[in-house]
């Protein structure tokens, strides 16, 4: 690896159905008490080579929260603030699509990139904004820029879990320019989670 620095993303959001475990397989533990998940975020995170990393978890997943490692400086924590925070909509659309840059006491600074920065209006900016000062008990200001995201986007954290077939529907979708024509025109918001597979596994 050298003097090369890496981003991980860790697809983590699996339930354990397949092993009938009580518990998702990644935080089953190990002879030394540690979970799996853990155990590896040990190993990973303390390696200099590593510059951040974001942990791709099921939206209902209540375990991570209770890791040591959720509070890890290496750990991008935006997409846990916005499940926690329970953005919806139009603004957890524009959400998904923004990394963390900075953030403050009150103020924090997101990056979009160019192709999802017609979802960054002043209406949508303010609902998110709302929504987060509600959730931290302090008013926040949020401003959004438009770039080049330096790392992954809750959005990308999402897709890295789910399957191949549905990921390509999801981006073309959102991708499509006559949809983002229509959601400019009439403010419409996509709601990417309506998208389901009509063919069965």
């Amino acid at each position: 690896m050298h003097d090369d620095n890496y981003f991980l993303i860790i697809p983590a959001s699996g339930k354990g159905s397949r092993m009938n475990t009580s518990l998702p397989k990644q935080y089953l533990e190990l002879d030394n008490s540690s979970t799996i998940l853990d155990q590896s975020l040990g190993t990973l995170l303390n390696m200099r080579q590593i510059s951040g990393c974001v942990i791709a978890i099921a939206e209902d997943d209540e375990h991570f929260a209770m890791s040591p490692f959720s509070t890890h400086d290496k750990i991008q924590d935006w997409g846990l603030l916005l499940q926690a925070s329970k953005v919806a909509g139009a603004a957890r659309q524009l959400a998904e699509h923004c990394v963390l840059k900075t953030a403050g006491d009150r103020r924090l600074e997101l990056v979009i990139a160019e192709e999802y920065a017609h979802l960054n209006t002043q209406k949508i900016r303010e609902r998110l904004q709302s929504i987060l000062t509600e959730h931290l008990g302090r008013d926040v200001a949020i401003s959004i820029t438009t770039g080049e995201p330096t790392g992954v986007t809750p959005a990308q954290s999402r897709r890295a879990s789910e399957d191949q077939r549905m990921r390509t529907a999801r981006e073309a979708i959102e991708s499509d320019s006559t949809v983002q024509a229509m959601q400019v025109a009439f403010d419409a918001v996509l709601e990417a989670d309506s998208i389901k597979s009509t063919k069965s596994d």
